[in-house]
């Protein structure tokens, strides 16, 4: 879940969710802010839009217990009824963060509402 502000070319949020979960070790959720930019290719289209995003990325085991990896991310995100309307949108962002035994990465996949 996030909150955001927006304008008519970008949207600002802080998130918090969970990116994992297990019978053994539970959830595995933290929190996160990130940006979405629109106008990066055209003023033309608030559908395309390319983001930056600092938080957690992923959960790593350590001694056991499912821990939240936090890093960052760049992404790609298409709103379907513009960037400044309420509508669906989709994202997929490659993270990567700072595990203690290197460094992680993955590619997420976001599917979302906005009102």
């Amino acid at each position: 879940v996030n909150v955001a502000t927006r304008t008519e070319s970008d949207l600002k949020y802080f998130s918090a969710g969970c990116v994992s979960y297990s019978d053994r070790a539970g959830a595995t959720c933290g929190i996160g802010a990130g940006w979405v930019k629109t106008d990066l290719f055209t003023s033309q289209s608030t559908k395309h839009g390319l983001g930056a995003y600092l938080g957690v990325v992923g959960s790593e085991n350590v001694l056991g217990k499912d821990k939240a990896l936090y890093g960052a991310g760049l992404g790609y995100h298409y709103f379907f009824n513009g960037i400044e309307r309420s509508g669906t949108n989709l994202g997929v962002s490659f993270v990567a963060g700072d595990a203690e035994s290197g460094v992680d990465s993955a590619l997420m996949v976001q599917v979302g509402y906005q009102f």
